[in-house]
């Protein structure tokens, strides 16, 4: 029996590892494991192709049931970890087609973007990973281009997420495709409020602003309405985007949605490529 459930686990990790490395289509990866006991050295491998993290998958589990947890992550800078999303904000990432989206604890979540463009500089991308984290109220902590996330198919080990009958639970796989994000953080890409101008999303990098909850979430609009317009979609259809995801148009009055895509198209025009 025993023997039985450790080969079901095993297919169930490798499927979902296999996913998720199809979805990312990174040439290279690295793999990190944190000991959760303080007990043991951390492991870490870079530059691994994807054929070297499924032959590492069995190593991986042992690891994992040692008391790792086991984190990985795509190289280079086209790619953005967005973490600690709630189920609300995960809706919003989910707008901006990630390639992965896992469930790592109970109602928690993370996704990852495959950028259209890769950033120039880690400056660079370390704006888009913080104005990514803001938009979506996510983890400012974790906004950086090299930051490592887990891996679906292996348990959390967090003892917080320890239940009563002593079980860890498993980072799920929400969703898995070989998806380019309709995220386009140049020109036009955010605002400072909804009345000003579009400004270069560098423009700010060196003087982060604290906003109240509503004005992130006016901002997370207007960047949806702008990528949707940079698609060539109509204000009819933006505007269902936005009556389907948007909480602040559930909760304001008058034509708030019709207001944000009037806005968003004195900035944004659609892609030509």
């Amino acid at each position: 029996m025993e023997c039985s459930y450790y080969f079901k686990t095993m297919d169930r990790t490798l499927e979902q590892t296999e996913r998720y490395l199809n979805a990312l289509g990174a040439d290279q990866y690295i793999l990190q494991l944190v000991d959760m006991t303080n007990q043991k050295p951390n492991l870490r491998f870079e530059a691994l192709d994807a054929a070297a993290v499924v032959k590492r998958v069995g190593y991986l589990k042992a690891k994992n049931f040692e008391g790792y947890n086991v984190y990985c992550r795509p190289m280079g800078y086209q790619y953005v970890l967005i973490d600690d999303l709630t189920t609300e904000s995960v809706k919003q990432a989910q707008a901006l087609s990630p390639a992965v989206v896992m469930e790592t604890s109970p109602n928690n979540f993370q996704a990852w973007l495959k950028l259209a463009n890769t950033p120039n500089s880690r400056i660079e991308a370390v704006a888009i990973c913080r104005e990514l984290a803001n938009v979506l109220g996510a983890d400012k902590q974790s906004a950086e281009p090299d930051h490592v996330g887990r891996l679906a198919g292996f348990t959390n080990r967090k003892e917080k997420h320890k239940t009563v009958s002593g079980f860890f639970p498993y980072v799920k796989m929400i969703s898995a495709e070989n998806n380019v994000s309709t995220f386009h953080p140049r020109g036009g890409a955010c605002l400072n409020n909804e009345h000003q101008t579009a400004t270069p999303l560098l423009n700010g990098m060196n003087a982060p602003v604290h906003r109240q909850a509503s004005n992130d979430r006016s901002r997370a609009d207007f960047n949806l309405a702008c990528m949707l317009i940079r698609q060539g979609k109509s204000d009819a259809d933006i505007r269902q985007r936005l009556e389907q995801f948007s909480e602040k148009a559930k909760e304001r009055k008058g034509d708030y949605i019709g207001i944000t895509i009037a806005n968003a198209r004195k900035v944004a025009t659609p892609n030509t490529y």
